[in-house]
Order: structure tokens, then C-alpha cells, then sequence
């Protein structure tokens, strides 16, 4: 199933005035509009299920401890009158001010009630974006305007702008998510230029931000010859890694002629890294809570560690598995094991890895499953 991902975004943007004549199909504000609250909905329907992890009601949180924020653009995607000037994003009226703004994504009590799964009745919570300084809506008065929302953010001097594209290159490091998206699918008449904004200030548009990588995870389950026992036979994970991952590429972030590029990862260079699968505890490691008992079964298998993120270009990754026995002897299966599912990586699917481990884990095998 593909993922989509949508969170909350609350800014107050002010209105820029700018005198327009009714031929040009304007609509001149009073002066006393001068603001206006406006919200961009990324309610979902579905828990994000990759890097950036939510809670139940879809909620998450970006507060940029790590350096990385939520990137937020504002570009004209149609003219309101035939007479203005072609669409160039490379123009300030067409892309100002809301350029590659830095945003966080903070949890917040809504003010209302909801109902859980369960019937119970529970304070709503929703993800509110906190823009990292004031920013006015372009009014200009002759263009619609789309937000577009990427993730990680990358410093202007990795931004791509033509005429007609936008790009962000980025260094992939196999633990961060890649998102994207935008408010095209919630455009209606003269959204979302600021007039749309003072004539339906209730409504609240959509930005719908989609996975551009997909997500490998593993987990391990006894075969039939599997005792479990706390001698020697007791069974270990304790390594995982994905080698030669492709760490450079260009992400296309918006595009007004070719919206079927949007969200393409396009490979940039030749860089190449080996990812070490973390675990829920450590940043460094494994840890020592992987060992294999009786109890884990197919339908009920040991889940290992977290996710790693992965370009979909590849046709087929490569993985090593160390295992320890019970006397702490290396008891790894030799060589790698390689992931190429049928039809390739699709973005925003999580593809299991699992592990079927014997008294003789040399004899480990392994497959791919598909969630």
C-alpha cells in the first residue's frame, strides 16, 4: 500500500496590498484585512510508517534538533488574467516570500473531542508547523499560488530553480526519510492566491506529502530445528547491513509542465555508503536484546531494529546477517543475501526482510515479504 503522509500547518501571513484594477480580475482588499490566518490540512487517513514515525492520529513531530526541518515553498502555478506575464519561478513576484522556508512541526491540543478506535472519547491532537520567522502572502493579485512541502530540508545552495522545475540535491544516509508534496490536489477556482484566502478563510486547504524512498525491515522467526534453549544453540542477532546504498541524488521537488516528475530521486553522483541497521536503543549499535527464542514464529517473528531507507532505482540490495550463539561464537551464514523483489522497489512500501534462523544459523535463509 502506498503511503501518503499529511500533517498540520498554521501560519499567520499577512496580505500585502497591491492596488489592481478590475480589468485585471483582481479583487483590491480593505485596508483593514491586512492578515489573515491561513491552514494547510495534512490530516491522513493512515499512521506514517517510515523514518519520520507518528503517533495513532497521524501526528509527528519535526523540532530540528538534528538539523533537519520541513522545507515549505509558495509558487504561482496559473495566471488569474491572460494579460500578465508567463510564469517564471525564477522571478521574485512568482516565488516570493515563502522560498525554501524552514519549518518545525510541534503536537498541540487542538481545542476539541474525538472519538479513539476503542469508542473512547480523547482530546484531539494535531501537528502544527512553526514557521521560523513572518512571512506575507504574495497578493500581486494575477497569479494562483501552490504550497510545496519537502523533507529534509536542504540549504539554498542545493536548491534547483529554472523557470518551470524545482529541485533539491541531497546526501541520502540510509536513516533519513525523503518526502514531498503539495497542495495540488485541493486547488479550486482561484486557490490560492490571497483573495481565495479573504473569500473562504474557513476552508483549509490540503498539503499531501508522499514517500520518495522505500523502507527495508527485518525480522527473524525459529526454524523447525530451533530448540531455543539457554545453552550454545541460543541464537543472537547481532549485525545487520545493507551495503553499497547510492547516497547522491537530485530530488524533484515541483513541476509545473510535468507534475508525473514530481517526487522523482534522480542519482547525481557516484557516492555509495553501507548501512548499519540501529535499533529502537542505541544510535550505535544493535544492542543485546536480540536473541531469538522459541515463542518467535512465523506469525509472530522477533522485529529487529528500525528501518532503513533505500533510492528505488536500484534493482536489488544486498545484506549481511552476524549471528552469535549462546557462548558469544560468531555464528554468521556466509556470503550476502540479495533483496530484488519482483517488479523492483516501488517508493513509500515497506519491504520485510525475514530471517529464518535453525540450530545451525550458518544455515540462516532468507526472504522478502511486502507490507
Amino acid at each position: 500500500m502506498k503511503l501518503k503522509l499529511y500533517i498540520l500547518l498554521i501560519a499567520t501571513l499577512g496580505l500585502f496590498l497591491m492596488g489592481c484594477s478590475e480589468e485585471d480580475g483582481d479583487h483590491t482588499l480593505p485596508l483593514e484585512e491586512r492578515s489573515v490566518e491561513i491552514q494547510l490540512s495534512l490530516g491522513r487517513a493512515m499512521p506514517m510508517r517510515a523514518a519520520i514515525e507518528s503517533d495513532v492520529n497521524s501526528n509527528f513531530v519535526i523540532d530540528g534538533a538534528d538539523g533537519n526541518y520541513l522545507g515549505v515553498f509558495c509558487l504561482a502555478y496559473d495566471k488569474r488574467t491572460p494579460e500578465v506575464s508567463s510564469i517564471d519561478w525564477t522571478s521574485s513576484a512568482m516565488n516570493a516570500p515563502m522560498s525554501n522556508v524552514a519549518a518545525t512541526v510541534k503536537k498541540e491540543y487542538s481545542g476539541k473531542m474525538t472519538t479513539d478506535s476503542e469508542g473512547n472519547r480523547i482530546a484531539e491532537v494535531v501537528s502544527n508547523i512553526l514557521w521560523t520567522d513572518s512571512y506575507y502572502y504574495p497578493l500581486g493579485g494575477w497569479y494562483k499560488y501552490r504550497f510545496y512541502g519537502y523533507y529534509p530540508r536542504v540549504e539554498e545552495n542545493s536548491v534547483n530553480m529554472t523557470e518551470k522545475t524545482l529541485s533539491a540535491d541531497m546526501t541520502l544516509t540510509g536513516y533519513d526519510d525523503v518526502v514531498y508534496g503539495s497542495t495540488r490536489n485541493g486547488e479550486s477556482g482561484e486557490a490560492f492566491c490571497a483573495a481565495y484566502f479573504y473569500e473562504h478563510s474557513g476552508e483549509t486547504p490540503s498539503l499531501v506529502l508522499n514517500h520518495a524512498l522505500a523502507r527495508l525491515r527485518f525480522r527473524a522467526y525459529a526454524g523447525e530445528t530451533y530448540t531455543g534453549s539457554t545453552s550454545a544453540s541460543q541464537i543472537r542477532v547481532t549485525g545487520i547491513t545493507v551495503y553499497q546504498v547510492p547516497t547522491d541524488y537530485r530530488l524533484t521537488i515541483a513541476d509545473i509542465e510535468n507534475p508525473s516528475n514530481e517526487g522523482k530521486m534522480t542519482r547525481i553522483g557516484t557516492g555509495m555508503t553501507d548501512v548499519n541497521l540501529c535499533d529502537d536503543l542505541s544510535d550505535s549499535g544493535l544492542g543485546a536484546n536480540y536473541y531469538l527464542r522459541t515463542d518467535h514464529t512465523q506469525s509472530n517473528p522477533l522485529v529487529i531494529g528500525n528501518e532503513v531507507m533505500v533510492p528505488t532505482d536500484e534493482t536489488a540490495y544486498y545484506i549481511k546477517v552476524k549471528l552469535q550463539n549462546g557462548k558469544g561464537e560468531d555464528s554468521s551464514p556466509q556470503g550476502y543475501w540479495k533483496i530484488a523483489p519482483v517488479g523492483g522497489f516501488l517508493p513509500g512500501l515497506t519491504y520485510w526482510v525475514e530471517m529464518k534462523i535453525s540450530n545451525n544459523p550458518g544455515e540462516a535463509t532468507g526472504e522478502v515479504t511486502i507490507n
